[in-house]
């Protein structure tokens, strides 16, 4: 998700959730996979990076976001992945999406003040619907005057940091919707159950995994990192093993990012099949490709019962059609700034550690 440019339009999707409450299955956990260094791991740290994305172009009003961030919301950022556990019955918050919306509170007047304080509220009792709904009122309708209003209060960074609040308030709001009580982020179990629920809905929760993807997870380049790799497992392994791997980044320093979580494409990956597999997809293949024009870059293609053909993520991409490696090329052009050459190979797997290995020795048997 790149940064919106300073003019840019501001627009707020607000995503629907139709599906029926259902008890969610327990689920296996992701394989996990031994830390073997095929000489895969070796060479991406000499050469390349497994993210297939490229940095994005620094734009010339980053610097005055960045200290306008610093100044009107010093605190917005700095909570990280710190919960505030509330009262019995009350969701935990990110420490960082409390203290934005104090700042907020504290930073604006009038009915403006009024709109945050609900939205306040309305989170501290986990009401995510209303919260949502109240908060989308803030860049809707007439968006321009309120967007500009809450320009002139909180500056640049406080209209991004509201639109990245919003994108969670609505993913939240579908949860509850669901029947499945969430805290603000939701947590892997909260995510396994609400999934459960759209086992007969593929579609659903493919929009579901994207929504997701979107608003509460980042890839570094999006994010203006230096370094694009992500490396998992403490070092020993550029494949995450559980949930604390891809949920302990917090993207901090940037108000479009507020509350978002780093992770590069191996990270999404392992969301997308802990998520999807909980809805009921089954992993066709881990796919990793290299030679592309800004690294090494992974994926993963699902089958449905209910449909035929195949489902792919690439990073929080998600794609579907009835050729895998046209889908596979498909992927990686979403996440590289130049199309995939021709005759590009996609390694394939049973794993992504095992896609990788393959992709490290060259295996042709194993490519599509």
């Amino acid at each position: 998700m790149a940064i919106k440019s300073v003019d840019s339009k501001r627009s707020v999707a607000t995503p629907s959730m139709t599906s029926a409450r259902a008890q969610a299955p327990s689920l296996p956990a992701v394989q996990k996979e031994p830390a073997v260094d095929s000489g895969f791991q070796s060479s991406k740290k000499k050469l390349v990076n497994m993210t297939g994305r490229y940095k994005p172009v620094v734009m010339s009003g980053d610097a005055a976001l960045a200290k306008s961030a610093a100044s009107q919301l010093r605190v917005a950022q700095a909570g990280g992945v710190a919960s505030t556990a509330g009262a019995k019955g009350k969701p935990k918050v990110d420490a960082a999406i409390t203290d934005f919306l104090k700042e907020a509170c504290r930073q604006t007047s009038g009915t403006l003040r009024e709109a945050y304080a609900d939205i306040q509220k309305a989170v501290e009792v986990g009401a995510w619907g209303t919260a949502a709904k109240r908060a989308r009122a803030l860049l809707s309708g007439k968006a321009d005057d309120q967007a500009e209003a809450i320009d002139e209060a909180l500056g640049l960074s406080g209209t991004k940091s509201t639109e990245a609040l919003i994108a969670q308030l609505d993913f939240l709001a579908r949860m509850e919707a669901a029947g499945v009580k969430a805290d603000y982020p939701p947590t892997e179990a909260q995510l396994v159950q609400y999934f459960g629920t759209l086992k007969k809905d593929p579609k659903g929760a493919r929009d579901a995994f994207s929504a997701y993807a979107e608003a509460f997870h980042v890839h570094p380049a999006d994010a203006g990192k230096g370094e694009l790799d992500i490396e998992y497992r403490s070092g020993s392994s550029s494949v995450p093993e559980s949930w604390s791997e891809v949920s302990g980044r917090p993207a901090k320093d940037q108000p479009a990012h507020l509350g978002k979580q780093l992770n590069d494409c191996e990270g999404f990956a392992y969301l997308a099949e802990r998520l999807l597999g909980a809805a009921g997809f089954v992993v066709a293949h881990h796919l990793t490709t290299h030679g592309g024009p800004a690294g090494d870059h992974g994926m993963v293609s699902f089958k449905h019962p209910q449909e035929k053909g195949y489902t792919l993520t690439s990073n929080g991409h998600v794609l579907t059609g009835k050729d895998e490696r046209a889908l596979a090329i498909e992927g990686f052009n979403k996440a590289s700034p130049r199309p995939a050459p021709s005759g590009m190979r996609f390694y394939t797997g049973a794993t992504m550690l095992e896609s990788q290995q393959r992709a490290g020795a060259n295996d042709k048997k194993h490519s599509v």
